[in-house]
């Protein structure tokens, strides 16, 4: 599984975006958080048609993630867009996620597709089609034996200016045993 919690809020907006940009094929806009009426993400500031409201809610317990929600209904009503998604970094139980969907859409229930909670995202996000968007977020990365092998064969790149930055802000430097394997390894 993915480490979600090593994702900020605003990270996780933009992963959230990713995802919605790739579904769709529209590019989508990031909203101002405080100011967003119901919408972090959209195709459009003015009327969108497509929209994305995220919670990132993993420290929090589901009862206050089911309050914030039911806080956003008087803003989906007045958005009224052609698509709704909507990202939660919790899991829902099956009458949780039955209360969701009749939440957001009296007459006509918003659509589970549309809805994805913390386990839809771990699955989606290891689909081969998602790999690129699973890249740009290193700090989900649970160093599992399939991104170290995508490491070693070199499917995944390192920004090395970001590494070299790092590694000159250290002040000290302890040559390890460990150094030293990898050192004799490389030559």
């Amino acid at each position: 599984m993915l480490n979600f919690y090593n994702l900020s809020a605003p990270d996780f907006v933009q992963l959230s975006r990713d995802i919605v940009q790739k579904i769709t094929g529209v590019t989508m806009e990031i909203t101002d958080a405080a100011n967003d009426r119901g919408a972090d993400i959209r195709d459009k500031m003015i009327g969108p048609s497509v929209v994305a409201q995220v919670k990132h809610y993993i420290k929090s317990t589901v009862s206050q993630l089911m309050a914030s929600l039911r806080a956003e209904v008087p803003n989906f009503e007045a958005l009224r867009p052609e698509q709704y998604f909507l990202f939660v970094s919790k899991d829902l139980t099956e009458a949780r996620m039955q209360e969701v969907t009749q939440m957001f859409c009296q007459d006509e229930p918003l659509e589970e597709r549309y809805i994805f909670t913390l386990s839809r995202l771990d699955t989606l996000l290891q689909e081969s089609e998602y790999r690129e968007i699973l890249q740009k977020y290193p700090q989900l990365w649970d160093f599992s034996v399939d991104v170290l092998v995508d490491v070693m064969h070199r499917h995944i790149s390192f920004d090395s200016e970001e590494l070299l930055s790092a590694a000159e802000r250290c002040q000290e430097f302890v040559p390890t045993g460990v150094y030293q394997t990898c050192l004799e390894t490389l030559e």
